[in-house]
């Protein structure tokens, strides 16, 4: 095999027809006839996302009833991140060899026994009883999350290969609008059983779902290699030292991190500041997810006009003012208005929508096209990266939100937030775009098969 060293402005391939010669004949056909996949895995995405927010406007009011610190409570949302960060990778490497519907299986089993295992936790006295049994269930409830996230990203990114964006944007809506459904159907739940109902309603849907994937997921998803592929040989190593493949996931933690930054300490700011409790908190995390599930599906036409990249660099700089508008700064004369801070919330969900969704999908064309990995191990390690970073942000957010809140107030908070986003749009803008000097001549490595060097070779012969 030989490789040349050409400028990447002058290749001229067409990236779709790159993308259907990178994938197996079996893959490429799986969309006909498998619409009702993107339908099914986005439904249970929704009551994976909605058991989810469920957490943030209960879990701190149970905490203190058991008196335990609010410090604590920050640590407590963080231990469901780590295992999902630990497993995302892990998941991505092995479901190839396991099964992709084992994942989902297994991950949902987790996920319904976590929960159920919650509303055991409401009986037990003492904080330290309460802290460490609470942590590990968080863990558990980590570790199915980052199965199933990760064999659903992985599963219609390489049924649907020439639709990444679509199909990512249909997972992520269904994840805001699960975001909506939890935190609203908390309050009815909460009234009608307090916080055991709200827990033991997702640990029953998710037992049940568990023997429902076989009958309703097809075998196919399973038997997508026409050949077995040797998964040792590609490695997340060698996909983070590329450039686009890091900054873009760096995009996916910085934003995971301001959503959730607020999650720990929303429903005391409601108290403190407006005399309102976890049924404030519980609409503007609504609002929020409205914010995000409504704009998944304009992101779609956004990327037509715009790269990834240039997405990236726009929405979050318009996601930084927002976050300033949480506070609300002191910077400007900015009153401290419930409704203002819903509306800023409603737009918070817009950009975020707009700087999460593309970065699959960038993942993937980079991999693709500067890696050369087989989809079918691309896109599994793909996913597996993807939800890592997504975990690493919702380790970060609350853990240093709750500590910046305790020490420096909701308005600081904020600025400090919102001004870090901005920065880091301007150095990834610096960085990834290729409208900079230092980006302009960069030089591929495009490796060819003998048989097309010998056809160059002779062409250039007869010359």
């Amino acid at each position: 095999m030989q490789s040349f060293d050409i400028e990447e402005d002058s290749l001229n391939f067409s990236t779709k027809q790159v993308e259907e010669d990178n994938v197996s004949t079996t893959t490429k056909n799986a969309p006909v006839g498998y619409t009702k996949l993107i339908v099914i895995l986005c439904v249970f995405n929704i009551l994976l996302k909605a058991s989810y927010s469920v957490c943030a406007p209960l879990l701190p009011g149970e905490a203190s009833l058991k008196e335990v610190d609010q410090s604590v409570v920050g640590l407590i949302f963080c231990s469901y991140s780590v295992s999902f960060a630990i497993i995302s990778p892990i998941a991505g490497k092995l479901m190839a060899k396991y099964g992709r519907r084992n994942c989902l299986i297994f991950g949902s089993a987790l996920v319904g026994l976590s929960n159920i295992g919650f509303v055991i936790l409401h009986f037990m006295d003492g904080p330290y009883v309460f802290i460490i049994c609470f942590t590990l269930l968080r863990l558990i409830q980590g570790v199915g999350t980052g199965c199933l996230q990760t064999a659903n990203y992985s599963i219609l990114s390489l049924m649907y290969p020439s639709q990444v964006e679509f199909v990512c944007g249909c997972l992520e809506a269904a994840a805001g609008v699960g975001m909506c459904f939890g935190p609203f159907i908390a309050i009815p739940l909460y009234m009608l059983g307090g916080y055991i109902l709200s827990f033991l309603v997702f640990g029953i849907i998710f037992c049940v779902y568990c023997f429902m994937i076989n009958p309703i997921v097809p075998k196919e998803v399973d038997e997508l290699e026409e050949v077995e592929i040797d998964t040792s040989k590609y490695s997340y190593s060698k996909m983070l030292f590329n450039r686009r493949i890091l900054f873009a996931n760096l995009a996916l933690l910085v934003n995971i991190f301001q959503y959730t930054f607020i999650d720990p300490f929303l429903s005391d700011r409601m108290a403190e500041d407006f005399g309102y409790g976890a049924k404030s908190a519980s609409l503007l995390f609504f609002i929020l997810g409205i914010g995000y599930a409504g704009a998944c599906n304009c992101v779609f036409i956004t990327l037509q006009h715009l790269s990834f990249r240039r997405c990236f660099f726009i929405f979050f700089i318009l996601n930084g003012l927002c976050t300033l508008m949480y506070g609300p700064t002191q910077i400007l004369p900015i009153p401290n208005s419930l409704l203002l801070i819903g509306l800023f919330m409603f737009l918070g969900g817009i950009t975020s929508a707009h700087t999460i969704i593309p970065t699959l999908p960038e993942i993937i064309e980079a991999g693709r096209n500067e890696l050369n990995y087989p989809a079918e191990v691309l896109n599994d390690l793909s996913s597996g990266l993807f939800n890592m970073f997504f975990a690493f942000g919702e380790i970060l957010g609350p853990l240093i939100g709750n500590h910046l809140y305790v020490e420096k107030g909701m308005a600081k908070t904020c600025e400090i937030i919102g001004i870090s986003v901005i920065t880091f749009s301007i150095i990834y803008f610096l960085v990834c775009d290729k409208s900079m000097p230092w980006n302009k001549s960069k030089k591929v490595r495009v490796l060819l098969e003998e048989d097309v060097y010998s056809s160059l070779k002779s062409i250039n012969q007869s010359d």
